[in-house]
């Protein structure tokens, strides 16, 4: 399997694990303690704290290292891929093109079937597997190109003067050689499904599989029935593709001593619509002063949302 960053936190490896299907995994840079890429995660920290956080969590103990095969190196063609190219679509190429040729170097083992995610797997790796003899599944982890684009589209006619133009994604073209390169395809929803159904794919040749979750990490506070506020989240980007707006609309119109909205992610919207300024909307570093609907705390690590949301919901 090739593994998109940590995409997932490597539910998906980790699912091919458990079911006795894993025979390796490709990660770009993987990062398990002691390892020479732990250590350049404490380094960077030093100088830019979030990134080395980031970079620190990319591995999970679960996975055998004997199963992942890693490049930190890689890097640098893919930092460099950066540089002087303004052409989206080109970029995503430069970057499975190195992670591909990478691929076919180390060799695929005794794997009889090729994995990973469209707009990160190579299309010509695909294709090399195929002559190899091996079954191509590739994962459409978000609706095709084409759909994002007109969804992107609707929403800034729906809500003029939120955030800045959304740029389209660059990825249709890519995601079509993929999907040609492959026998199948997964989707973790309907709707991912239905917009590649819209896009010219065989319905027949997508299956609906929602990704896995390990439920054992999640145990759910005990919580009185009748206590008050009730405490809603949201964990994702706080943009207009991610329904921002209609989030802050139901928090506005629902009684405050009944309800409250907890937003956890990176803000993209005008200052003037950002929940950190929004009316009754305020960051959870402004204290708890005065009673809102909602709250807000920006960017956390992976591991934080869980604790973010259980605060306010005691």
């Amino acid at each position: 399997m090739v593994q998109d960053g940590a995409r997932l936190h490597y539910a998906l490896p980790l699912a091919l694990l458990r079911a006795g299907l894993l025979e390796r995994v490709f990660c770009e840079f993987y990062a398990p303690p002691g390892s020479g890429p732990a250590a350049l995660a404490r380094l960077v920290a030093r100088l830019r704290p979030a990134l080395g956080r980031r970079m620190a969590q990319r591995h999970s103990a679960e996975l055998p290292d004997g199963l992942v095969m890693r490049n930190p190196w890689l890097l640098v063609p893919h930092t460099l891929a950066r540089l002087g190219v303004s052409d989206e679509e080109a970029l995503y190429r430069r970057w499975t093109d190195v992670t591909g040729r990478w691929v076919r170097r180390v060799g695929l083992g005794r794997a009889d079937t090729l994995m990973g995610f469209v707009r990160n797997l190579d299309p010509r790796l695909c294709r090399y597997a195929r002559r190899r003899g091996l079954t191509v599944v590739a994962d459409q982890m978000i609706a095709p190109a084409a759909v994002q684009n007109r969804e992107a589209r609707l929403q800034e006619e729906r809500w003029p003067g939120w955030a800045p133009p959304l740029r389209g994604s660059a990825a249709a073209e890519i995601e079509r050689e993929t999907w040609v390169a492959c026998h199948h395809l997964t989707a973790a929803s309907e709707y991912v499904r239905d917009g590649l159904a819209a896009e010219g794919v065989d319905p027949a040749k997508v299956s609906v599989l929602p990704y896995p979750v390990a439920l054992g990490e999640f145990r759910p506070a005990e919580r009185p029935a009748a206590r008050r506020p009730m405490t809603v989240g949201f964990v994702g980007g706080v943009n207009l593709r991610k329904g921002a707006p209609y989030f802050f609309e139901t928090a506005r119109r629902l009684p405050q001593d009944e309800f409250r909205f907890v937003m956890v992610g990176h803000v993209d919207l005008f200052p003037m619509h950002s929940p950190s300024t929004r009316g009754p909307w305020r960051s959870s570093a402004a204290g708890r002063g005065r009673r809102s609907p909602g709250s807000w705390t920006g960017s956390t690590p992976s591991t934080s949302p869980r604790r973010a949301k259980g605060r306010r919901g005691r």
